[in-house]
């Protein structure tokens, strides 16, 4: 099962790009100043990344199939606002060596 299951993708309607940057800023925020939301977010953002490898939901929408815009918001807001970060922090830090450190740890 892939996460675009080899369909025609269309551009997601301004109200999902909306609600991700509203899930991204309020999850990048609140991992900046609390960890412990940092915490509850990443495991929140595993779960999701995981139920989208063993159910079949959808989070990008296609010709044939609409998203939720809060599905979309919630699952690419997390992406955007907790794992990009990480992985810029990483690579500035640590550069590729610090990435190939994630990825075999």
């Amino acid at each position: 099962m892939s996460m675009f299951r080899n369909e025609k993708l269309v551009k997601p309607t301004n109200w999902q790009i909306t609600a991700a940057a509203v899930v991204g800023i309020a999850s990048y925020t609140g991992n900046y100043f609390s960890p412990a939301i940092g915490l509850v977010l990443a495991l929140f953002t595993m779960v999701l990344i995981g139920a989208q490898w063993w159910f079949d939901f959808r989070v990008w929408p296609t010709f044939k199939y609409k998203v939720h815009p809060l599905v979309f918001g919630l699952y690419w807001g997390l992406i955007v606002g907790l794992v990009i970060p990480m992985l810029i922090r990483v690579s500035l830090e640590d550069g590729l060596g610090g990435i190939w450190e994630l990825l075999v740890s």
